[in-house]
């Protein structure tokens, strides 16, 4: 019982995260249809940060996405709608055995 009224108070998080995570992935995503460009400008976003000039890849979560090309960018968003499923399966499963 207390496993379930853990589950229900972290809810919150674990269902605002992914959805979080996945805005901040789509507003820094500027190509959605050419990887070489998507690449391009993470390139230049990167280059500025580290020379000093630039902060915009701090300040609008780009670290998010920027290991990723651009078909696996919102590959956070999904393992932890991943994980999340595997963890209400878990609870349930334990609810029901015990």
């Amino acid at each position: 019982m207390m496993v379930v009224v853990i589950v229900v108070m972290v809810m919150p998080l674990l269902l605002g995260l992914p959805l979080y995570t996945a805005r901040s992935i789509r507003d820094v995503t500027i190509y959605r249809r050419s990887a070489e460009d998507h690449e391009k400008r993470l390139q230049a976003w990167e280059i500025g940060y580290t020379l000093g000039i630039d902060m915009n890849f701090s300040e609008s979560n780009v670290y998010l996405c920027s290991s990723f090309t651009l078909p696996g960018a919102y590959f956070r968003v999904e393992m932890t709608a991943l994980k999340l499923s595997l963890l209400v399966l878990f609870v349930a499963a334990r609810c029901l055995l015990t």
